[in-house]
């Protein structure tokens, strides 16, 4: 079943307002490692339900926010998700460790 881009852009607001609300009652709270670890989790797993939403391309959309992200703008160059090519970025290093350490932030 299509996700809409109304559906999509109020299910991103609706996710704003729930973490936007997480974390002025979360902040208020005396702060220790276990309160930390929590929120660190949530907006860990918000950040994948906002990843799996734009992921989602509406159809008959006119912005092309979705299409980019998820790499189907241009389906024929092959690009995965961020519209980023891994394989030849890969391919070009010598070391696989050194490859992954690039992504690390």
């Amino acid at each position: 079943m299509p996700m809409y881009y109304e559906t999509q852009a109020s299910l991103v607001r609706e996710l704003w307002m729930v973490v936007q609300y997480f974390l002025a009652a979360s902040l208020s709270l005396p702060p220790n490692t276990h309160h930390h670890s929590v929120r660190l989790l949530t907006l860990v797993s918000a950040l994948a339900l906002l990843d799996a939403i734009v992921r989602r391309n509406p159809p008959h959309s006119q912005h092309d926010l979705s299409r980019v992200y998820s790499g189907a703008l241009r389906p024929e160059q092959k690009v995965g998700a961020f519209a980023v090519a891994a394989p030849p970025l890969a391919e070009s290093s010598e070391d696989p460790v050194t490859f992954f350490d690039r992504f690390m932030v």
